[in-house]
């Protein structure tokens, strides 16, 4: 086993659609390492020399896959301007409808320097799948990989390829990943290891609240929280917005769903207002609520004048969007 530290390249596949709107969707970003190490035999790829960041897991996959030069031979040093490499990615992006769309942002070296190895795996490689698998179980998530252990092959025959099986990754927290390598009609079984820390925006106490107290827009800011040991999930703004603390929350305590809990918007036998229409007019009149519900549940109403029951929506507290 060697110990790879991972450089200020480590992979960081994030998904674009964030939980906030007010944070930009930055562009597509295609970082090439300037140095990397790769199997001799082996077409190699884009998910080999690169990271591939601002993208959703799929277009990651995608762009990754690509194949960019022929295999080299054992010890052999490729050198690659970074004019020649742009043009080789862009020419194969076009050639991805899911892809060529994007407006990409390269960040490459003057010069790449690629070296092939009997046998090894490829870090960067082994960084990118396990990312995107990840990403693919948890899309609005930030992954940060670190202390990776990769097996040393020995064997006297190289190996076709390497397949790393990669639905058994942990969203987050330690892992040990198995990698199937075949050599001719035989295969071998080694394991990869490490550890993934995950982060993702979410909301953030600004102040104390206690139980009972409702939560308002000023009460929270939204940030990045790490949730690589977490037992609950974070809520978007707009479901915390409004709710009931359900315990004690303390400032800078990042707020999970079990912390609040709903506030009834109708209680059954009040009287509420319901509505009808569209955009253009609206009919309004007085019903009773005949069950109770929150704001986007749909219960039973009574219209007070004509005794008929209706199902409608509850759009805000005290008011039913009946069908």
């Amino acid at each position: 086993m060697k110990y790879f530290a991972l450089s200020i390249f480590s992979l960081m596949v994030i998904f674009s659609l964030l939980l906030r709107a007010e944070i930009h969707h930055p562009r597509p970003e295609i970082s090439i390492l300037a140095q990397t190490e790769v199997s001799s035999g082996q077409t190699i790829r884009l998910i080999d020399i690169a990271t591939v960041s601002f993208v959703s897991p799929v277009q990651a996959q995608l762009a990754l896959g690509l194949s960019l030069l022929p295999p080299q031979a054992d010890r052999e040093v490729k050198k690659i301007k970074n004019s020649e490499m742009i043009k080789l990615i862009r020419a194969k992006i076009a050639g991805i409808p899911e892809i060529a769309e994007e407006k990409w942002t390269y960040f490459i070296p003057e010069e790449i320097e690629i070296v092939a190895k009997k046998n090894i795996l490829s870090v960067q490689s082994v960084q990118n799948q396990l990312t995107i698998a990840i990403l693919k179980r948890c899309g609005d998530c930030k992954v940060n990989l670190h202390d990776i252990k990769i097996p040393q092959i020995r064997e006297n025959a190289a190996f076709e390829n390497c397949e790393i099986q990669t639905e058994t990754v942990k969203v987050g927290g330690s892992f040990l990943v198995p990698v199937q390598c075949h050599f001719g009609k035989e295969s071998k079984t080694y394991w990869i290891s490490g550890v993934s820390k995950i982060s993702k925006f979410g909301p953030v106490m600004n102040r104390q609240l206690i139980p009972g107290e409702k939560i308002s827009a000023k009460d929270f800011r939204i940030e990045e929280v790490d949730i690589t040991y977490a037992k609950d999930g974070l809520p978007q703004a707009g479901e915390v917005e409004g709710q009931l603390a359900g315990r004690f929350l303390q400032i800078n305590q990042p707020i999970y769903k079990s912390d609040y809990r709903r506030e009834l918007a109708i209680n059954r036998g009040q009287l509420i207002r319901a509505v009808s229409g569209n955009e253009t007019f609206e009919i309004s009149s007085q019903a009773v609520a005949e069950e109770q519900g929150y704001v986007g549940d749909t219960i039973k109403v009574r219209n007070s004048e004509s005794q008929k029951t209706l199902s409608g929506q509850i759009i805000e507290k005290g008011v039913v969007k009946v069908q």
